[in-house]
């Protein structure tokens, strides 16, 4: 398969590079959610995140990094809500 040939630049010859060229942070499109249903919410942006990484060319190794960040930042907000639950008591 091969890769799709980059945009050019409104006032320059040269293509314009991927998110994943430049090394750039990956924004992610609007996405709306239903809050009826958390779960439903939370797979779907899972799902659609999962998407965005892909579009912009991350590895699987990239993703799972990406993953593990998240719950690393979880476990640390976990951890100082559980902080400040010991001293409150």
């Amino acid at each position: 398969m091969s890769r799709p040939q980059a945009a050019r630049g409104r006032y320059t010859r040269n293509p314009i590079p991927t998110l994943a060229e430049r090394n750039v942070s990956i924004v992610a499109r609007e996405i709306r959610i239903p809050d009826d249903n958390p779960e439903r919410a939370a797979r779907i942006l899972a799902r659609r995140f999962f998407v965005e990484l892909k579009r912009n060319e991350l590895s699987d190794e990239q993703i799972i990094g990406v993953a593990s960040e998240l719950i690393n930042c979880l476990t640390e907000r976990l951890e100082q809500f559980e902080q400040r639950v010991e001293t409150e008591e």
